[in-house]
């Protein structure tokens, strides 16, 4: 004889488990949760898409940079270039400026120049040598004799005289009156200093020899 088991009772609702209602809970949270996290993500975006465009402006910065460098680099190799060219220029400049002085002193003295002939080779060789040291870009410094004032950073002063010794004896306080010998400059930077004399009116002293440099002060007193 068989024997019957008892089913599930018939016409009842089924109880939830007891962790249904944590579960909704929690999803509940996860859902409010997601507004946030999909923001977060959005600023994640953001913040990428600017690093991006940080990155870009650095390269673009950097080869700006790079750019102004070989600027600077091509204008200071070009400006130290010219500097060595001073530099040889100046070197030829004081061995071939003595010798044209000479030259052109030999020429001022007619006791010393009487045949035509030899005057003309003279002046001829002063014409060459001048031209020469315009080719290198050397030139002559004007000085106007009992005009200019005496300029330390031009003049070179070897002699001071009173209106009674002067060449130019109606000049002023501190005026040249004489170039013994010019003053050239490259570039407009002074590399010998015109050699002159200088009026002043206090009692000056003894002149100075040919070749003996002096502090000459043009203060009035």
């Amino acid at each position: 004889m068989s024997r019957n088991r008892p089913g599930p009772p018939r016409g009842r609702d089924s109880q939830p488990p007891p962790w249904a209602p944590e579960l909704q809970k929690s999803l509940a949270e996860v859902a409010k949760c997601v507004p946030q996290i999909n923001l977060a993500i959005e600023e994640v975006a953001e913040d990428n898409v600017a690093l991006a465009r940080s990155v870009r402006s650095v390269s673009d910065g950097q080869e700006t940079l790079r750019t102004a460098l070989c600027r600077e680099l091509d204008s200071l190799r070009a400006d130290v270039t010219g500097e060595l060219q001073s530099q040889a220029l100046k070197g030829y400049c004081r061995e071939l400026t003595p010798v044209l002085s000479a030259i052109e002193r030999m020429l001022s003295d007619v006791d010393l120049l009487t045949v035509d002939t030899t005057r003309q080779h003279l002046e001829s060789l002063a014409t060459t040598f001048r031209a020469a040291l315009h080719r290198m870009g050397i030139e002559r410094m004007t000085v106007n004799a009992g005009v200019d004032p005496f300029d330390s950073l031009v003049h070179d002063c070897v002699r001071t005289c009173t209106p009674e010794d002067s060449p130019v004896p109606d000049a002023g306080h501190g005026i040249v009156v004489h170039v013994q010998e010019p003053g050239y400059a490259i570039r407009g930077r002074v590399v010998q200093a015109a050699r002159v004399w200088v009026q002043l009116r206090r009692e000056a002293p003894s002149g100075h020899a040919e070749g003996e440099g002096e502090s000459c002060d043009t203060t009035e007193s």
